[in-house]
């Protein structure tokens, strides 16, 4: 009996081993999935954070810039071209309803601002960025 005591007591303990090496692989897989996550995670936090400079404001796939300079419609359109945009080209009613947003907020301290529509011939309204016809009308 003596001796069958001992194996038991010796058996018992590999098997516990055996189950915490066990589970120490699962934690250590679920911990490299949550490590690669979080990676994954902040390259793509960079990437949006890095997409619109200083002083400009995002929507969607966009960034705005909201100038405080009074200037002509040209001298606008030449600051934007400059700066690598150009007059926003308002398309739906979520965009505007944001650019109201963004103008009557703290945050932008302007009265009046130029959008990127124009009726060289009378009437007739197109965007000076790419001469297309102006769908959207609020």
């Amino acid at each position: 009996m003596k001796i069958v005591s001992p194996l038991v007591v010796v058996f018992c303990c590999i098997l516990v081993v055996k189950s915490e090496t066990c589970l120490g692989i699962q934690e250590k897989s679920l911990l490299s999935g949550i490590k690669s996550s979080i990676v994954e995670l902040e390259e793509k936090l960079e990437a949006k954070s890095l997409r619109c400079r200083p002083g400009w404001k995002e929507y969607k796939d966009s960034c705005y810039f909201f100038s405080a300079d009074k200037k002509s419609f040209e001298e606008a359109e030449i600051d934007c071209r400059n700066l690598g945009g150009y007059l926003t080209q308002v398309t739906d009613s979520d965009e505007n309803s944001w650019i109201v947003t963004m103008i009557t907020s703290e945050q932008v301290v302007q009265q009046s601002y130029w959008m990127g529509a124009t009726d060289f011939v009378e009437g007739d309204w197109v965007w000076v960025n790419d001469l297309s016809k102006v769908l959207y009308t609020n």
